[in-house]
């Protein structure tokens, strides 16, 4: 998997909320890209901090090699902790508009954790992990 960062000339995919609201951040400040399985995607954060059982939305984007949006994708998010056992919770994902989704879960504890975004498409996949901070 290779993170690339926007601004470049490449078409870019937005998976926005999700990667900005598990960093706990801003949305002004929390817009990373990945690229991996003929997708880009970028996530963008939530306007405020992710809270405990409270849910966390984000936006997912994503285009394909040729640049174009990738739509009616199977799109799985899923949230966890990565130092600790307590579950994988499954986050709700629909279609806004071609190729942008959006993700909303909920995590249950504070501290770190991680949404695991898998994108299938056309036979290909690509798996998209942005970690996040829950207070």
């Amino acid at each position: 998997m290779k993170k690339w960062m926007l601004g470049g000339g490449a078409a870019l995919a937005v998976i926005a909320g999700v990667l900005g609201i598990l960093n706990g951040a801003t949305s002004s400040e929390s817009v990373s890209g990945y690229e991996d399985g003929g997708f880009q995607v970028s996530v963008q954060a939530p306007d405020s901090a992710v809270r405990v059982m409270k849910p966390a939305e984000f936006t997912v984007t994503a285009t394909g090699a040729n640049g174009q949006p990738v739509a009616n994708a199977d799109l799985r998010a899923v949230l966890y902790m990565p130092d600790m056992f307590c579950g994988l919770f499954e986050a709700e994902v629909t279609e806004i508009s071609p190729g942008v989704y959006e993700v909303q879960g909920v995590p249950v504890m504070k501290g770190k954790w991680v949404a695991k975004l898998t994108l299938a498409s056309d036979g290909n996949q690509g798996t998209f992990v942005q970690p996040f901070k829950v207070s």
